[in-house]
């Protein structure tokens, strides 16, 4: 969404629609992100992958609306991206999603590579997407933070002792915190896991991404891994991104208050791992 809005505004189009398999974008299109969501699924892109296939009317009713589409489905010289170019000619925009070697050797934000493919070089602004996090539901006494510890891969979660250990000492300094977890985090660690945070502190569990986006741009800090919630948060409530085989600077969230950590290191205790996040520009303790 953010490589999205920044090729809006270099191109001068006036509105973003967004096809993706995700429902956040559905989420992204009520908070007003971008204009309108598209069921990936919904465009019946099958006939693409296929040598024999046709694309379905439902396909280029939906393509001919827009100046330009934007494709992540592959390179421009990969097979689906000629067949969608044979269908729509000068307006699509053919992207790799896969950081390319530059990207990786000196460490160039993946979305800043996305719109080099495409021709831009302007920098994105941190403030691109706003969640207006200062509109809360009802009145507090203590700051909330959310403190979501999965993430789509085992070796992209931050050793769960030390960010028990953070909660620990964010509820010292009586912040009102919440785990968040998901399906995912069920799936991978089991119920069990719930049990243990509960433990800490109060846990919610959210079924739906976008009930969890929502609780989540309510927050005054978030806390995550290296993960699609950390990002949506980013986009407007004050974030600790937790970082640990990824470079962050490829993959760091996008946002106008983001902060990066890693995960400690064997030799970092714990506490002083605590206190140099707390120690963040703008995490008010």
């Amino acid at each position: 969404m953010h490589a999205a809005r920044a090729m809006a505004v270099e191109w001068n189009l006036p509105e973003v629609a967004v096809a993706a398999r995700s429902a956040i974008v559905h989420w992204a299109a009520r908070k007003g992100l971008i204009a309108a969501a598209i069921s990936l699924d919904s465009l019946g892109l099958s006939p693409l992958y296929s040598d024999n296939g046709a694309p379905n009317e439902r396909l280029n009713d939906i393509l001919c609306r827009y100046d330009r589409i934007v494709s992540f489905l592959g390179g421009a010289d990969e097979t689906v991206s000629r067949r969608l170019g044979n269908l729509i000619g000068k307006r699509l925009v053919a992207i790799d999603p896969r950081p390319n070697e530059e990207t990786i050797r000196v460490g160039r934000h993946i979305t800043m590579q996305w719109l080099a493919s495409a021709g831009i070089e302007t920098p994105i602004k941190s403030d691109h997407l706003d969640l207006n996090p200062n509109r809360r539901s009802g009145p507090r006494t203590r700051q909330r933070a959310i403190v979501h510890p999965g993430s789509g891969g085992l070796a992209k979660c931050c050793p769960i002792e030390s960010t028990e250990a953070l909660v620990g000492r964010l509820r010292v300094l009586e912040w009102d915190v919440w785990w968040m977890i998901g399906p995912d985090e069920v799936e991978r660690f089991g119920q069990s896991f719930r049990r243990q945070l509960w433990r800490s502190t109060d846990v919610v569990y959210h079924e739906d991404i976008s009930d969890a986006a929502d609780a989540v741009s309510e927050a005054d800090l978030y806390i995550g891994n290296d993960a699609g919630m950390t990002h949506v948060a980013a986009a407007g409530v004050p974030t600790v991104a937790l970082f640990g085989p990824t470079d962050p600077r490829v993959w760091k969230p996008l946002g106008p208050a983001v902060h990066v950590a890693t995960f400690p290191t064997h030799n970092t205790p714990i506490e002083s791992w605590v206190d140099q996040i707390l120690a963040l520009p703008g995490i008010p303790t």
